[in-house]
């Protein structure tokens, strides 16, 4: 088995109107949301083995915060300068160079693009994709490569944001009993 997991940045801040939209940085619930949701996934014992980035600086706060918390070393982080307004080849370009002996991907990056890979990796359709939220597609796969076309869809096993109802963000998707 493979796996995505999806998570959009934390709550970025608007006190710095000069700032452009790449350097926005996290507010402080941002802060306390990354945190939360790190927690969450070390909780369900879902570890990425390698994370991946947009370059914004929100996306890398965010990252850097639950990479943190997960005691994960920093060359398992990096930054794809492609992620950022992303389009769904970018991200199928990083998962088919993901190291085939890691097992569990990350994404960390921007709305509306999340959404769109979601979709297009599992067919179900999210409606909002708050803030911190995450969501990991299982895969009945040995190899990164056999997801190259798209045509094998994965799972949701785990849809959750701070602050919305999985019914809010898929209404109608109902998510296996993994925990």
């Amino acid at each position: 088995m493979k796996y995505i997991l999806i998570t959009r940045h934390a709550k970025s801040s608007w006190d710095f109107p000069e700032l452009d939209d790449i350097d926005r940085p996290l507010n402080s619930r941002g802060e306390k949301n990354a945190m939360s949701q790190g927690l969450e996934i070390k909780r369900l014992k879902m570890i990425p083995d390698k994370v991946i980035c947009s370059p914004a600086t929100r996306t890398v706060a965010t990252g850097a915060i639950m990479v943190d918390l997960w005691h994960l070393s920093q060359k398992n982080i990096s930054v794809d300068e492609h992620l950022f307004h992303g389009r769904i080849k970018d991200y199928f370009k990083s998962i088919e160079q993901t190291d085939p002996q890691h097992n569990r991907l990350m994404f960390i990056g921007h709305e509306p693009d999340l959404s769109a890979l979601i979709s297009h990796l599992t067919d179900v359709d999210i409606e909002h994709f708050p803030t911190a939220a995450y969501c990991q597609i299982e895969f009945p796969v040995n190899s990164w490569k056999e997801l190259s076309d798209g045509q094998i869809k994965g799972r949701i096993t785990h849809l959750k944001a701070p602050r919305k109802s999985t019914e809010e963000m898929a209404p109608g998707l109902e998510l296996p009993d993994v925990e």
